[in-house]
This record gives structure tokens, sequence and C-alpha cells, in this order.
């Protein structure tokens, strides 16, 4: 497999004058995670500039409030811009938000997955960190020792690839200007990008099946930088670092609104059947820590005790839940016509399916029934924890 030797080399000799190379490495694993399936477009595989920029804005927002360092000079680029927009966005009406703390942003992502109404600040944002990712990784991190590891190219409509415009595609790419000022979402955002990452089949392939430790490697040459940047390792927060860089980093923040979904609209318990207790938990049908996703789809409530005992283990899946339970439950969800479930909706489609998703009901239910049943194949094909069986779940 040629793709590991390429991040090693990229790792190990690319430019170390600020932690960039790992924070876009790292997306482009986040993104093959949380796309395991995706089916690629001409033998290719597109990844937004402006997601590359929300995975930056995730990375960097709690390191920078941890106060670990991520560059040899006192504070990157990006940081610079957080500070900032810390400034222009105190002075917005925009009571009960705080952003003083690792875990705000959080926060701050799901509005911009969710809101309608993105805010100027948070435009201005991501368009400064998407320019900043362009001009500085993106243009150099395939620079090894003086040769160009092909992991990825660049794309902007209009450019060929053939004529290998690469230098061309980066200086229009990170000049372009998404949105002047407001948008309405963060997916009006994604739709209007023209610059992606194109990443070939093969490669994504390999990635896709070495995806979870590739993503410890650079999580863990990440760490070793940012121990040489602050020079004295008694002072490091170890803790803080790959708390931050985790998947399990605030998993439950934006789960209550579907707790409240599901309560609301008279749920069960996915998996027994029964009545929920008055106290229930929203449990990820495919495990958080190996699909970072939460979506209706993902998503069922059920008993506490049940939750724990089920963890980040996959159900062994009888064909009761694949064709009784599961459709039923994504049939009801999208039955209610409730606004958060239309949000999930049309993020799933562009998301997965780079299209609007069909008005037919029974076709949206199978076609989200066999994107979930085809990422849990993929799951059991790359976990080594024993799954569970739908007796010792309810036991």
């Amino acid at each position: 497999m040629e793709s590991p030797r390429q991040i090693e080399a990229i790792l190990k000799f690319g430019s170390k004058s600020s932690t960039y190379k790992y924070a876009l490495l790292k997306a482009l694993i986040d993104y093959v995670i949380e796309h395991p399936t995706e089916d690629s477009e001409n033998g290719f595989h597109y990844v937004p500039g402006i997601y590359l920029a929300k995975k930056f804005l995730r990375y960097y927002w709690p390191l920078w409030k941890s106060r670990i360092r991520q560059g040899s000079s006192e504070r990157t680029a990006i940081e610079g811009y957080f500070e900032a927009f810390e400034a222009e966005f105190s002075a917005l009406d925009d009571e009960g938000f705080s952003l003083d703390t690792a875990e705000a942003v959080l926060k701050m992502l799901e509005r911009i997955e969710t809101a309608t109404d993105l805010p100027t600040p948070y435009v201005k944002l991501l368009q400064q960190i998407r320019r900043t990712v362009i001009e500085m990784p993106v243009r150099h991190v395939r620079n090894v020792r003086g040769e160009v590891a092909p992991l990825f190219t660049a794309y902007l409509d209009g450019h060929s690839l053939v004529r290998g415009e690469f230098d061309t595609i980066i200086q229009k790419g990170s000049n372009q200007i998404i949105a002047n000022s407001r948008a309405e979402s963060y997916l009006q955002l994604e739709m209007k990008e023209h610059f992606h990452i194109l990443i070939a089949s093969r490669v994504y392939e390999e990635l896709q099946e070495l995806r979870f430790w590739i993503d410890s490697i650079i999580t863990r040459q990440w760490y070793e930088q940012c121990l040489a940047y602050q020079g004295d390792e008694e002072s490091f927060d170890h803790g803080a670092f790959f708390r931050v860089l985790s998947t399990r980093f605030g998993e439950r923040e934006p789960l209550n609104q579907y707790q409240s979904f599901y309560r609301e609209n008279g749920f069960i318990d996915f998996y027994t059947g029964d009545s929920l207790p008055s106290s229930f938990d929203v449990d990820h049908f495919l495990p958080w820590s190996r699909l970072p996703v939460n979506r209706f789809w993902n998503l069922v409530p059920t008993r506490p005790t049940i939750n724990r005992k089920k963890s980040d283990r996959l159900l062994s899946l009888t064909d009761e839940f694949r064709y009784r339970r599961l459709p039923e439950h994504l049939d009801r969800c999208l039955s209610t016509d409730d606004e958060l479930i239309k949000t999930d909706l049309t993020a799933t489609y562009q998301k997965f399916y780079k299209r609007p998703a069909p008005d037919n009901q029974t076709e949206k239910v199978e076609q989200l029934r066999e994107l979930v049943l085809r990422i849990y194949d993929n799951l059991d094909s790359v976990t080594v924890e024993k799954k569970i069986t739908p007796e010792e779940l309810v036991a």
C-alpha cells in the first residue's frame, strides 16, 4: 500500500513550523471515517475546502483554549483569527452562548451545521480558516524532500487536472469568496464551494481500510510535535491534548434535542420494543467511536442499562433488526415532519448522495436503511471488537 508510506513521509519530513500538516491529514482521515462507503465520482472523492475549515476550527479552538502551543511562533494565523472572532462575536446579541471554554466549539459547530441564518462572524471565520488551510498545508504538505507525495491533488471548477494547474488552482481557490456576509446554512456554504481536495479511488480505499490506525498515528505525531513546541513536558497538559482530539470530546453535546424529539413523539425502546422510561438514553446505533455522526438515522432511544451494555460495540444484526425495526424507526422519524429530522435529511443527502432527498417516503426509508447497513457492513469488516447479540443486550 502506497498511501501509508506517503503519510509517513509527510509526517517525518514535512515542514514543522506549525501543526497544520497534522490537522490537514487528520481532516482528510476524518472525512474518510465519516464517509466510509462513499461512491467516487469520475474515479475521485471530493473533499470540500469549507469542510477542511470546519475541521480545523474543531481541532484548533479547544487546543487554543487549553493553551497548547501549535507552532514555533507564539501563535498561528488561525489562532489570531480566533481572537478577532471572539471580539466580533461578543458584540452580537447571542444570549446564553459563551466562548470561554474549550467545549464551546462544539456548540459553535452545532450552530454552523444546523443554523438557517449564520451570523457574519461565523462565515468570516470559516472563510479565513479556509484561505489559510489552502494557502499553507494544502499547498505545501505534499512536498517531501523535493518530491510530490501523490496522496491528493486539488480541484477547482473550470480547471483541468490534465494540465497540472495545481499552483493556479491553489491561488484562485484560496482567493475565492463563498459568501459575502450572511449565509443560510453551512450546507449552503458547502454547496457553493468550488475548491476541493481530490483523493483517487484507489487511495481512498486504502485510507478507508486503515483509517482508524492512521488516525492514531497522526494524533501521536501531533502530540510529540506539540511537546517539542512546549519545551517543558511537565507544564504540558497531556490529558487535555488527547481529550480534545478524541472523537469522544463532547460526543453527547447535541443529543438533548433528539431525546426531546423521541419523548414528544412517543417513541419506544429501539432494542426491546417496550415503552421508554421517563429517563432514557440516546444511543449511537453505529458506535460514535467508529462513525462520529449525530443524525437521526444513527440515533435510537433506549434504556440507560442497555446503552451502557452495548457501549462501543456493533449489534449482531438479525433479520428482525435489518428488515423491520430499523426501517420502522426511520419511517416513524420521517413521519413526524419535524424540523430536526428535515435538517438531518437535507444534510444526509447532501453529504452522502450529493443530491436532494426524493419526495417518496418509502424510497427515503429504503435508501437510508441501505446507507446504515452499508456502513454497518464496512465497520464490521474493520472492527476487532466482538459484536453483542440482541439476546445479550436485553438480558
